[in-house]
């Protein structure tokens, strides 16, 4: 899914507005403007200045941020930081903040020294009866009064925001239940929607052309409720029943990631969300509403046609005429960016109107969206390719958008073609003249039918400084340069094995024939097709290799990049990393085994064996079906890429909440210190947003040892894993850690045992003599008949175990006990769970043994075994993974590293059970339905009507009793006893 941002063009004046309000009157008093960036340009992010008049502004421009004040007598105050370098092309958090008489300036969640110039006494009376600008200011002696670029999460607040404080949500959208009273101004991006979405719902109305953008900054999404599935577009209907009427066009529905409800632009206040129901009283012009979410829609009364798309079936509460309302999704954006024609190597564009091919520059701004329905529009026209029929040789326009239109429809296909869907045997195609787009007879062996989406470019660093990247000149030449803002020539496509330049879409070649590659060989920018061996690069370590010639990339003192011999211990001219620096990427590997030629000489050439664990983000859209690839790297040697396809865990890998676990075995290289991924290698069209939380891996030769990368540290923004991304481990040496284990058995209570549960416990042991084990009962008993130990284990503290059972440290008033929490109901020693049955229930044993699992490290849970105990699903769909108010706990504890949010991902976890997309979407709204039952029974039971009444909807939307079981982790018999009769 692409939610997107705001995409305000260069040379286009386009912006947004507010007419004054009295939430903007701020005097002398604090106030902070924050807002995601992405521009060559830059310009005036937020303001409320005009020539001669008090005002406000945040701006940037090539190597500055400025936040400006001034009074209506003509005095100032500004604070400008210099030699920064925010106009790069790439996402940038900038902060500006007034606290008393100082200015702050915040980038990328850094507090940054600037100049400070002031006349008169700060800090000054900004206050004014002008309009509010977004991406514009009406001062005139303003160098740039329009911002060129992308625009995202902009804040106004009326407070002066602390670094800690602009760190804690900068890498967040603010959900609708958590706004602040301080928050006055917040226009988040999402679907380009103008509309401020703060307490303050001030107007907000569009200047010239601002767009919605293909992309997005790194931001975290977590949606525990119906908006993972549901959040999105909806064309909306209304027909009156009494007197019956025919169904008449309503306003745009939009439910955002956050959970916050549109009627157009107008931001819903007090709307309830339970279940997949959501509802408002009235308010403005608009009447209140019940609508509730289906992932297809069928009622006759609603829809002529059976409707194979997320659809809303509501009423008006009230209504005299009965008045009933429908919605339909409309199709996502799956990915954006150019559309490269190999055959040509020129890129799609609209001129006037018409598709053509045209030459990329560095000033050219064609980009097109691929959308889930096999849609393929342009983006600032939001016009759709249409062949004029569905046959070879015809041509092919830019027209509306239709739902319908079997001319409209695309496949893209693995080998780089477009196929109609209605008719693959017709593809697109560049035409005779290399200008005009026409389909064709399909034919995978004609460049022209090939077309390569380019997206999330980055660049190259070099390791002779922090700013030293490759760069391509006019004439064509390949050079590692001082990066610098404003220009796209430092930034780089990667597809497979080849790096393309965003300036021009030419690829990174090696000059002369094949035969003659040698070191010295001085490197250029060609046109790129894909069988090129001239074109094709591998990054082992913090090593560049050319793969034909076995000779790696290196930096002449003249600043040429030119060919050399692989050295085993490479100077930093020869290292480079993409991304980010080589000092920070820190991969210090060089690489003399490239691609496995020297692993013929081991004698036994796969001796270990590797385990690899990689954890997607429980984020909205967060997993990905493309190709993930892996090279370990010791500091010495760098293992030839590994293809990630068959997990442990699940048949479909690296999806959103999920852990996953590869073995392969390969040759000793030397304790594991850094990995490369290489993301989406075969993927031609747009690779999916995948994001990482934590990537581990541990080798048989070095037991003991874990190798972790953990995202999560990253001050809380979002991991999006690039095309290509070389990253450092954390060694953790678990030699001498204590060992948690988790065991279970057949419930022994009434209702456990009648339906087949099973109680979980924990058991933590010492790894020297004497052994000591500790017990944590979580509120039953352990061991017994039917007992299954070791169903996971980790590495932990027997201290941390236990100050998370009963939140105090073992000491002398706290001594260490063999038990903990044994039959105790009420929470007590049982990490803060607590599980009589009654109002005050948390969770359940389940929830108890993950919270203990949460303290190994690296942290595990019940979702990662192999075999979880019967009603555990179950249990996590009422409770939550770890209970309800585990944050809380984790704090009273006084744990670090608090998640922000423990969702849990319901929805993936059904698809692992129940393929069908229908019957798992039906299966999901069920849960949810039982989420918001249960949650408000005073006397939950486990066998009781609420559960029953989950098992018949599923059973009734197409589960069968098999898949039922799986998804709840319930057996089958207690399936067939709990069914509805």
């Amino acid at each position: 899914m692409n939610i997107g941002s705001y995409e305000l063009m260069s040379g286009s004046s386009a912006y947004f507005t507010c007419p004054d309000n009295p939430a903007y009157a701020l005097g002398a008093s604090d106030f902070t403007i924050e807002a995601w960036i992405k521009s060559f340009e830059g310009g005036p992010i937020l303001g409320k200045q005009v020539s001669g008049r008090a005002g406000f502004c945040l701006s940037v421009d090539l190597g500055s941020v400025t936040l400006s004040t001034k009074s209506s007598s003509g005095q100032y105050a500004t604070l400008t930081v210099n030699n920064i370098g925010v106009c790069d092309g790439t996402w940038h958090h900038v902060a500006g903040v007034r606290a008393g008489s100082q200015l702050h300036i915040f980038v990328d969640g850094t507090a940054l020294s600037g100049t400070m110039t002031t006349s008169g006494t700060p800090p000054l009376s900004i206050s004014s009866s002008d309009r509010l600008t977004i991406g514009a200011v009406d001062d005139s002696a303003v160098p740039k009064q329009f911002f060129a670029g992308e625009l995202a999460e902009i804040r106004l607040w009326k407070e002066a925001r602390k670094l800690e404080d602009v760190n804690h949500l900068m890498g967040r959208r603010i959900k609708a239940g958590n706004l602040s009273a301080n928050l006055i101004g917040y226009w988040p991006g999402e679907y380009g929607i103008a509309s401020d979405f703060s307490i303050t719902h001030n107007d907000t109305s569009s200047v010239g052309m601002p767009m919605m953008s293909g992309s997005q900054p790194p931001l975290t999404v977590t949606q525990p409720d119906m908006t993972f599935l549901f959040s999105g577009i909806y064309d909306t209907w209304s027909r009156d029943l009494q007197p019956e009427g025919s169904w008449t066009s309503l306003k745009q529905f939009s439910l955002t990631s956050g959970g916050f409800v549109l009627m157009d632009n107008i931001v819903l206040q007090n709307t309830s969300i339970k279940g997949t129901i959501i509802q408002w009283l009235a308010q403005s012009d608009l009447p209140g509403m019940s609508l509730s979410f289906f992932d297809t829609g069928s009622d006759p009364n609603f829809w002529d046609l059976p409707q194979k798309r997320s659809v809303i079936q509501g009423f008006v509460p009230g209504s005299p005429k009965m008045t009933i309302i429908k919605g339909l999704f409309r199709p996502m954006r799956v990915g954006c960016g150019l559309l490269l024609n190999v055959g040509t190597s020129r890129i799609l564009a609209n001129r006037s109107g018409k598709p053509v091919l045209v030459d990329k520059s560095a000033s050219s701004h064609d980009h097109v969206c691929e959308y889930e329905n096999g849609g393929i529009l342009e983006m600032s026209s939001n016009l759709a390719i249409q062949a004029a029929a569905a046959r070879p040789g015809v041509a092919v326009s830019f027209e509306t958008p239709a739902l319908s239109s079997l001319e409209q429809a695309w496949t893209f296909q693995p080998d780089g073609t477009v196929a109609l869907t209605s008719n693959p045997t017709v593809g697109l195609s560049a035409g005779a003249d290399r200008i005009t787009v026409t389909t064709a007879l399909s034919d995978s062996s004609d460049d022209r039918q090939k077309w390569l989406g380019l997206s999330d470019s980055q660049r190259i660093y070099n390791g002779q400084s922090q700013t030293s990247v490759i760069s391509v000149s006019d004439s064509g030449n390949v050079r590692v340069v001082t990066n610098s803002d404003g220009t796209s020539k430092h930034l780089w496509y990667t597809f497979r094995s080849s790096l393309i330049s965003e300036s021009n879409a030419l690829a990174l070649t090696v000059t002369g024939a094949p035969q003659n590659a040698r070191a010295g060989t001085a490197l250029i920018i060609d046109v790129w097709h894909p069988g090129n061996t001239q074109q094709q690069f591998v990054l082992n370590g913090s090593v560049y290799v050319h793969i034909d010639s076995n000779l790696m990339l290196s930096v002449r003192e003249d600043g040429a990049v030119v060919l050399a011999d692989i050295l085993d211990n490479p100077p930093p001219t020869a290292k480079w990393s993409l991304g980010q620096p080589v000092a920070q990427a820190n991969i210090t590997a060089s690489v003399t085994d490239i691609e496995g030629l020297a692993f013929a000489k081991a004698s036994n050439p796969f001796d270990v064996e590797y385990v690899v664990t990689i954890e997607t983000g429980d984020y909205i859209a967060a997993g990905t079906d493309d190709s993930v690839d892996i090279s370990l790297t010791s500091g010495s040697k760098s293992l030839p890429f590994q293809r990630l396809s068959n997990s442990e865990l699940h048949a479909d890998p690296f999806e959103r909440g999920c852990m996953d676990i590869f073995r392969f075995r390969a040759p000793d290289i030397g304790p594991i210190r850094g990995f490369t991924i290489k993301y989406g290698a075969d993927t031609w069209f747009y690779r999916g947003r995948w994001v990482v939380n934590s990537i581990s891996v541990t080798a048989s030769a070095y037991r003991g040892q874990i190798a972790q990368w953990n995202s999560l540290n990253r001050e809380n923004l979002l991991f999006v894993m690039p095309a290509l991304y070389s990253g450092r481990f954390t060694i953790f040496d678990i030699s001498g850690k204590d060992t948690m284990s988790m065991c279970m058995a057949p419930a022994q209570d009434a209702i456990g045992g009648y339906f087949g549960w099973y109680h979980t416990w924990i058991e933590v042991t010492n790894p020297g003599k004497p052994v000591v084990k500790t017990y944590f009962d979580c509120a039953g008993g352990h061991g017994g008949e039917g007992t299954i130990d070791n169903v996971i284990t980790g590495s932990c503290s027997r201290e941390d175990a236990v100050l998370m059972s009963t939140g105090f440290p073992i000491d002398a008033i706290h001594p260490l006990q063999a038990t903990y929490g044994t039959n105790r109901t009420d929470g007590y020693q049982n990490a803060g769970v607590r599980a009589d049955g009654k109002l005050k229930w948390d969770g359940q044993c389940h929830q108890m043994a993950n919270r203990y699992l949460w303290v190994c490290n690296p942290r595990i849970s019940i979702d990662d075994a192999f075999q979880k105990p019967y009603g555990y699903q179950l249990s996590v769909w009422a409770f939550g993974k770890y209970g309800v108010g585990f944050t809380d706990w984790l704090r009273n504890c006084g744990f670090k590293d608090i998640p922000a949010e423990t969702s849990d991902n319901i929805y993936t976890w059904i698809q692992t059970a129940i393929p069908a997309v229908n019957v798992a979407r039906s299966v999901f709204a069920a849960a949810l339905a039982f989420q918001s039952l249960f949650s408000k029974t005073s006397t939950p039971d486990p066998d009781g009507p609420e559960v029953k009444d989950l098992l018949g909807k599923m059973r009734s939307g197409g589960a069968t009793i098999p898949q039922i079981a799986k998804a709840t982790n319930l057996t089958e018999d207690a399936v067939k006893k709990l069914l509805p009769k």
